[in-house]
């Protein structure tokens, strides 16, 4: 790693920095893993912060025109690779996001949730659409949207195979991610459930996030959530990107401390080797996690992915890439953390040490070959807007494994995040 004193120098610049600005205040922030030998969905994960189940940000909101709120956030990062072809440091990085929520009327609300990036590899930048709509009451109970939006419920920390919308979210230690789904949305909701019906009528968008023009069909879907005796129940059913889809979820927390839950999957999927169809194979979530402490919490889950690769089908992977390596050419990486069918999945926070820093330790481990990949995740909260974080990768799989085709087997990212 003979890049890193470069990083840590950064790093450390930007500590110095933020030491002296006292007046402005911290956001939580996070790291940008698309990369990781393309451990995420690249068309669905650009993300996580390390403290929930999903994405949870604590950011200042300011009033615009005493009718709305805002939040608007610049994070720059540079990022060192080692361990694949060659060592590599890319900087600038940067990201600038804005989110807003407007009262138009008594009940009514516009939200836009945009983000730009840049990326120093592709020495590219980019406009992305998240979220957009319009959202709105017909009564106490009832409220509909209409646009692109993300409303993800299920408990699973990195997969939830309950929720076919929002299966996947991102790995701890990324940027927030909140990309969305264009849909209509009817709701009624109650104290002790809801319904949501949903028109999914986008299966495909722009590199921008707006719908493409060629779409196959409109599809949808029904959600019901449902709480008695302190046990939350959730159904999904529907048909979505051409296949018919359900998920179920039970989730519970006992003494106010332990939180267990267990979710259930499943749809018809094309295999990615020779395009047959498996029949209907179960996704299957079994997660516990502990919240009894205000100075960490701890989760743990196993998660068997019936719709990947079996022992089988996965030997046979390997062997065409071996055999024909040029029709891997722009897809040398495995695209999913979740390739195989069996895995241990672990995270443990410890937030607000000393009211100042944040740190995540968070590992997946395939338990069929040696593959695994850990995050570590080490946040300083220099002021209420201003943010530095340091975050480590490290990826291990020897030959014939998931990860065995891979750009890098360590990554080190350094960031700052100022928000407004």
């Amino acid at each position: 790693m003979k890049n890193y004193p470069r990083l840590m120098t950064f790093f450390l610049s930007g500590l110095i920095f933020l030491g002296g600005l006292t007046a402005l205040g911290a956001d939580n922030s996070d790291m940008d893993l698309e990369e990781a030998a393309g451990l995420a969905d690249e068309t669905q994960m650009p993300n996580a912060t390390p403290v929930s189940t999903e994405t949870t940000t604590s950011y200042p909101q300011s009033s615009w025109f005493n009718s709305g709120r805002t939040r608007t956030y610049l994070l720059i990062d540079g990022t060192q690779t080692s361990g694949g072809t060659n060592d590599q440091i890319y900087f600038p990085n940067g990201q600038l996001n804005f989110f807003g929520d407007f009262k138009i009327l008594n009940e009514s609300f516009l939200i836009v949730d945009a983000a730009w990036t840049y990326d120093d590899k592709d020495k590219e930048s980019s406009l992305f659409l998240n979220q957009v709509g319009f959202r709105s009451r017909l009564s106490e109970s009832v409220q509909y949207f209409i646009g692109k939006e993300r409303n993800r419920r299920s408990p699973g920390l990195m997969v939830s195979p309950s929720d076919f919308i929002y299966s996947n979210t991102n790995l701890p230690g990324q940027r927030e991610y909140r990309k969305g789904v264009w849909l209509g949305r009817l709701s009624y909701q109650k104290i002790n459930g809801s319904v949501d019906f949903l028109i999914l009528p986008v299966q495909s968008e722009t590199l921008e996030g707006l719908p493409d023009s060629k779409q196959n069909s409109n599809e949808g879907a029904i959600r019901g959530l449902y709480q008695f005796l302190g046990i939350d129940v959730s159904l999904m059913v529907g048909r979505y990107f051409g296949t018919n889809r359900a998920g179920t979820s039970v989730q519970t927390l006992l003494q106010n401390k332990y939180k267990i839950y267990v979710e259930l999957g499943t749809q018809e999927e094309i295999t990615q080797i020779n395009n047959t169809k498996k029949d209907y194979p179960v996704q299957s979530l079994a997660g516990f996690g502990y919240e009894g402490s205000e100075d960490f919490s701890v989760r743990l889950e196993y998660f068997e992915n019936g719709q990947g690769l079996n022992s089988d089908e996965f030997n046979q992977m390997m062997q065409l890439r071996s055999l024909f390596p040029s029709q891997f050419v722009g897809n040398t990486n495995l695209q999913s953390p979740f390739i195989r069918q069996k895995y241990f999945i672990t995270s443990v926070t410890f937030p607000e040490i000393k009211k100042k820093y944040n740190f995540t330790i968070s590992g997946i481990k395939s338990l069929e070959d040696d593959s695994f990949l850990s995050i570590i995740r080490l946040e300083y909260l220099a002021t209420d807007k201003l943010l530095a974080g340091l975050s480590f990768t490290k990826i291990q799989g020897g030959t014939g494994s998931q990860y065995q085709y891979r750009n890098f087997d360590t990554q080190a990212t350094a960031d700052l995040k100022y928000s407004f």
